[in-house]
């Protein structure tokens, strides 16, 4: 098996449709030296069912590896199952992305071209209507094959929510230094697009997973980072994804993340006990 440069944990709850556009995406890279690890939230057999299909095509596409990592549905614990994913990565470098969430080809390169010790790099997300979502499900629409000119097209029909992220060039200076002069850095962090290295990654202690329900356990993760002297920063346009369209509900977040939360910033902690089982494999 060749070596991976990055592990990209793709975490999915019963949306084996939205998924097959993400594993579409990721089999696009200009980049192969990666493996996928898909954190499964409790979802039907349906989704290990799509999984196994795209085994073959990833191994033809010589990427190193599609694996699957699952537990039980006991309600939202995207904090426990991305632990578990981490714990089975085999590359030094961990990537994040979500399930809805589909990458363009510059993907694993963009974020490898800042994949640097003590960094917490986060990438940005552009929204679809849900027409535009119908059309990419359906498969009348390839995302990752958009040029851009294609997406400059259905920003004016109003189809997408921004532009910007996607464009690199002085944008990628100018988006950088806007994230770093923020107060409120840790709420720009979110786990649909977000890397850092495995090192970082066990010396946090991973995610808490007293998190659990809708909220918080990616800001109080971030907060983390920045009290153990990560920086923050904000990777190239080429690692933009494109957000799929879903119903947003208005979830209330439990007390006891709240309280959680509350702690890790008032008593600057670095580290959770409740996090990472162990460390993760290597190869």
């Amino acid at each position: 098996m060749s070596e991976a440069a990055a592990s990209v944990i793709v975490t999915t709850y019963n949306r084996p449709d939205a998924l097959r556009c993400v594993l579409e995406g990721l089999l696009t890279q200009d980049r192969r030296d990666f493996e996928c690890i898909v954190a499964d939230d409790g979802s039907g057999p349906e989704t290990a069912a799509l999984v196994e299909s795209f085994k073959p095509r990833f191994a033809a596409a010589g990427i190193t590896r599609l694996h699957w990592v699952w537990h039980e549905d006991k309600g939202f614990r995207a904090a426990a199952i991305r632990n578990r994913a981490a714990e089975q990565a085999r590359a030094p470098w961990i990537i994040f992305l979500d399930g809805d969430c589909v990458p363009r080809a510059a993907f694993i390169r963009g974020h490898a071209s800042c994949a640097k010790a003590r960094r917490l790099t986060r990438g940005s997300r552009v929204l679809m209507t849900e027409q535009l979502t119908k059309d990419a499900l359906a498969g009348r629409l390839p995302l990752h094959t958009l040029t851009t000119q294609a997406l400059w097209r259905l920003r004016r029909q109003g189809q997408l929510n921004q532009i910007t992220p996607l464009i690199g060039g002085l944008f990628d200076g100018f988006r950088s230094a806007w994230t770093a002069a923020r107060l409120d850095r840790w709420k720009s962090v979110r786990t649909c697009n977000l890397a850092l290295h495995r090192d970082c990654l066990e010396s946090l202690g991973g995610f808490d997973e007293r998190f659990v329900g809708w909220g918080l356990e990616d800001s109080e993760f971030c907060v983390r980072a920045q009290h153990a002297g990560l920086r923050l920063l904000r990777a190239p346009a080429g690692t933009a994804v494109l957000h799929l369209w879903h119903r947003e509900g208005s979830p209330a977040i439990s007390r006891q993340s709240q309280d959680l939360f509350a702690a890790t910033v008032t008593q600057r902690l670095t580290r959770t006990e409740h996090g990472l089982r162990c460390a993760a494999v290597s190869t």
